[in-house]
């Protein structure tokens, strides 16, 4: 059991590789920690947002890991090293959710503007732009017919991932829904 000291303020978020030979931290100091969790240690430190970062997501075989959070930007790194491939500027609000696709193709990104940008993680390119929602949207998950989202006014969206039309529309929740789980079946 270690304990992994090295943030100046609130951890908000953690990510774990695939494989389990990185984690990566984030929170209130803006930073983003990737560790070695089998000895505790530091391995680096990735820089880049000038803000707290709220949320964080790594592609299914651990190549890449995005950030994003209060400062609207998400930035995809390359979690070995130091560098940021791509910084995707789209979002004018603070983003909340981020979703990798189980088969690495794409990226997807939500906050406090209600919108869910999709995006290339390999080119940084944006794909899509989902609107919908009136409440900022909190969570994000992989439905077998698309992506589903949820909002600060309780609905849950399910998108189709080529047109970005919206296919369903849940509702029945009274206040907001801040995590999602879509089971294949």
């Amino acid at each position: 059991c270690h304990t992994l000291a090295g943030h100046s303020g609130g951890v908000w978020t953690l990510a774990v590789a695939p494989n389990g030979t990185w984690l990566a931290s984030a929170g209130e100091d803006g930073a983003i920690r990737i560790w070695d969790p089998v000895s505790g240690s530091a391995c680096h430190t990735l820089a880049g947002h000038s803000g707290g970062v709220w949320t964080l997501a790594v592609a299914p075989d651990g190549t890449w890991l995005a950030s994003a959070g209060e400062d609207g930007a998400v930035q995809v790194w390359d979690p070995t090293t130091t560098t940021a491939r791509h910084t995707l500027i789209g979002h004018i609000r603070a983003v909340t959710a981020l979703l990798a696709a189980p088969n690495e193709s794409w990226l997807a990104s939500a906050g406090y503007g209600g919108e869910i940008r999709v995006w290339d993680p390999t080119t940084g390119t944006a794909r899509h732009n989902y609107i919908g929602h009136i409440g900022a949207v909190t969570a994000l998950a992989v439905a077998p017919e698309g992506l589903a989202s949820a909002d600060t006014r309780g609905e849950i969206r399910v998108w189709d991932p080529i047109t970005g039309a919206t296919r369903h529309t849940l509702t029945g929740h009274t206040r907001a829904v801040t995590a999602l789980a879509v089971t294949p079946d």
